[in-house]
Order: C-alpha cells, then structure tokens, then sequence
C-alpha cells in the first residue's frame, strides 16, 4: 500500500470518529433539551452550574441565554459566582432515622417515602431493611434507563427523605404513614424543602410521597410510582423466572416501567 493511500485511509478513519463524536454529542443535546426545556429559569440556572454532566450544563447555559439573550444571561451568571458559597454549597440537615444526605454531590434527584418504620428505627437511616435493598435495584434499573437523572448506580449516594419524619409501624403506632395533615403541616413541608436542597429532581414513591413533593413547591422534575414494598410487588406483578433473587428483579423492573412524570 503506498504512503498516500495509508495517508488516506487515516484521514477516513479519523473522519468517521469525529462525525460518530459529533453524533452523539448532538444527541445528548436533544435528550438534555427536553428535559431541561420544562425547568423554571431558576432551576436551569442550577442545572447550569451544578448540572452531573458537561453536556446537561452547556445545553442549561444554552437555553438560558435563549429565554433571557447574552447580556442577561451574563449577568445572572456572574451574580450566582459571587454568592456561589451562599447559593450553591447547600448546607443540608445532619442525617436522620428520616433523612439521609446522599454521599455524592453529583447526584441531583432525592427520593421521598412514606415514612421511616421499624427497620429504619433499628438501623437509624431511611430505607433500610428490604425497602433499602429494593431501591437499590430500583436505582440500577433507573441508572441505566435515565443516567441523567439518575447518575450513579448506587443507592448511597442519592439524598433520601419522608413525607412525615416520626417512625411509624403498626406495633408502635398503629399504621405506617402519617395523615395528609401531617404531611401538609407547615413545619412539615419546610422540612423537606431544607432536605431537597438543590435536587433538580424528585422520584417520589407513594400517595404520601407524591403529596409532599407537591405541597413543597418543588419546580424541577418529579417522577412518581406506587411504594416498592416486597408484599405489594409480589402480589402485583407476575414472574416466571428461576430463582427468588431473580424474580424480584424482574418485578422491580416491571414496576420500574410504570414510573411517570
């Protein structure tokens, strides 16, 4: 083969890995588009500085300067740099039976329960038990169908919360969650607006869960589904598969399907 037909074959090659770059540059753009299009101008200004990719953070700096033009766009970026410790660097509550903070700071999307139970009490976090060993197949179904949203595979490091934060269990309290009062409770709702921080979205798990997410005002993304306890799961959702490890998980996934926004 001559030098100029190496040469040539080089320059192809390098050519179609910028274009298959380029490609998939342009579509990460679009699916960031989308969903950034529904944030408010303050969320996209979040999205913009803390966004968990390059990608999500360019396209939020781009929108931005779309609804607003260049100078304004500027302006609102300079003044969140000069007040970055006081507007970005939330200081969340200390971790609690209720709350946990999540242990990356990449992660934007915090979960909300019902309410801490019995399992929770003993081990003094949310989610823990089979809750906690559900979600943590729920977060590797949903880190592979939306990492975007859902960035890490890893149920530690989302923030978690409850529509109400007292332990609740039939043997302790007689049910477990609280009213629609308490979850509506102004002391209540201040609470979980604290916790949410600067999360650009909320998967919300329960009726309980969903009306909190509503009555805190939240303007970013809020993914709803049913609770994903074991009892409900199985008696819900059919599987046909070999052992009980794998049945669950093909229920989770099942479940994982009816999530909406």
């Amino acid at each position: 083969m001559s030098f100029f037909k190496s040469v040539g074959k080089l320059l192809t090659s390098a050519a179609k890995v910028v274009i298959e770059k380029n490609e998939e540059m342009h579509k990460n753009y679009n699916q960031n588009r989308k969903k950034l299009a529904r944030y408010s101008n303050e969320a996209l200004i979040r999205a913009a500085k803390t966004g968990s990719t390059n990608s999500e953070r360019m396209t939020a700096r781009q929108l931005l300067k779309e609804r607003l033009g260049e100078k304004q766009a500027t302006q609102v970026k300079q003044a969140r740099e000069t007040n970055k410790r006081n507007k970005f660097q939330v200081n969340l509550p200390e971790n609690t039976t209720a709350f946990r903070k999540g242990d990356s700071t990449k992660v934007k999307t915090t979960i909300i329960l019902s309410a801490p139970g019995q399992e929770e009490e003993k081990a003094g976090r949310p989610a823990a038990g089979q809750t906690g060993k559900n979600l943590q197949s729920v977060i590797e179904t949903m880190h592979a169908k939306d990492p975007i949203a859902f960035p890490s595979p890893n149920l530690d490091d989302y923030p978690i919360t409850n529509a109400v934060e007292t332990v609740r269990y039939m043997s302790k309290t007689g049910d477990t969650e609280g009213t629609d009062e308490e979850v509506c409770d102004t002391n209540n709702i201040n609470r979980i607006k604290k916790e949410l921080g600067d999360s650009q979205n909320i998967l919300a798990l329960g009726e309980k869960a969903q009306l909190a997410a509503s009555q805190s005002g939240f303007d970013g993304k809020v993914l709803k589904a049913n609770h994903p306890s074991m009892v409900a799961l199985n008696r819900k959702y059919k599987s046909d598969k070999a052992t009980p490890s794998e049945r669950s998980k093909d229920r989770i996934k099942q479940w994982s399907e009816t999530i909406t926004d």
